[in-house]
């Protein structure tokens, strides 16, 4: 990937993809998401050149990259428009699911973890160290959330 790509894609996207608006958590229960830096690599892959053309100097947060690409979606290569849909697309999941972990958890919680004082990721540290006693629901939104 080409440095100026990066500057306009990598770790500043990373934060992008903590404002984006969800969607519905699980299209399965099987959801698949990908990792902030892997989304970034991906668009700037098949996006790079599309991003120089036409978003060139857009800011990354709130969204806007991803509006920028939405907005100019007709002049974007193919790859770049099935990239781009399918990664924000599983990077929606993968925040939805981070949202979700502690309620899809929550009998895990009461049962395992009664004790564990809630705040700095004390009970999330506590599921995840949990041997036996976490249903397959509760595995599955932490991996979706990618804390596995």
């Amino acid at each position: 990937m080409t440095r100026s790509v990066w500057a306009k894609v990598g770790s500043p996207l990373i934060g992008l993809f903590f404002l984006l608006p969800g969607f519905a958590l699980f299209a399965s229960a099987q959801a698949q998401t990908v990792s902030y830096a892997e989304a970034a690599d991906r668009l700037a892959a098949a996006c790079g050149k599309d991003i120089d053309e036409y978003c060139r100097g857009v800011n990354l947060g709130s969204g806007r990259m991803k509006n920028c690409l939405s907005q100019n979606r007709d002049g974007l290569s193919a790859d770049c428009k099935e990239t781009y849909t399918q990664t924000f697309m599983l990077i929606e999941k993968r925040g939805q699911a981070r949202a979700a972990v502690l309620k899809l958890c929550d009998i895990e919680v009461r049962k395992l973890c009664s004790g564990v004082a809630k705040g700095d990721g004390q009970v999330l540290e506590c599921i995840l160290t949990a041997s036996a006693g976490v249903s397959r629901k509760c595995n599955q939104a932490i991996t979706d959330a990618g804390f596995r």
